[in-house]
């Protein structure tokens, strides 16, 4: 069994075409053969338990690692977390400059409310807005402010939304 649903579900996972999948099958079937056989040899156990074993090992690394694989959709999910967070901290900024509640919406230690973070997220996305240009921490308002690029930036994220 092993044989005819490893490899195809393998090459199903990487291609979508049938063509395409047609060759990675069997291009996946004889990899897990001639590994299958010589690891067999080498540690001198059933062939065809190799063979298989081989077959479950490739299946798994390409389930993991392939552009929709599980450790891919994780570190894709982690940054997409990490841009929107971005885009709101630089959102909440742009919406709150000229306003009358300006220093306690922008004010540095009391952003966290209004955006309900905690403040080790609040330095961590600051950190990266200012590393990235975007943000400035003006001293003398003790607020966060938008830099050129971050006008720009936050003029874009409105375009994007239709705000």
């Amino acid at each position: 069994v092993s044989f005819l649903i490893t490899p195809s579900a393998t090459a199903y996972m990487i291609s979508k075409d049938l063509k395409q999948m047609l060759i990675i099958s069997i291009i996946i079937a004889l990899v897990n053969s001639i590994f299958g056989y010589y690891l067999s040899l080498r540690f001198n156990v059933s062939m065809s338990g190799m063979t298989a074993t081989v077959a479950g090992v490739i299946f798994l690394l390409v389930f993991m690692f392939n552009k929709e694989g599980l450790i891919t959709s994780i570190i894709l999910r982690k940054k997409r977390r990490q841009q929107f967070k971005e885009e709101l901290m630089l959102v909440h900024i742009g919406n709150h400059i000229g306003e009358m509640d300006e220093k306690d919406e922008l004010g540095i230690n009391s952003i966290k409310n209004h955006l309900n973070w905690n403040e080790d997220d609040i330095k961590k996305i600051a950190n990266n807005l200012m590393d990235q240009g975007i943000v400035y921490r003006d001293k003398d308002l003790q607020s966060y402010r938008l830099t050129k690029k971050g006008f720009s930036q936050y003029n874009k994220i409105k375009k994007i939304y239709g705000m």
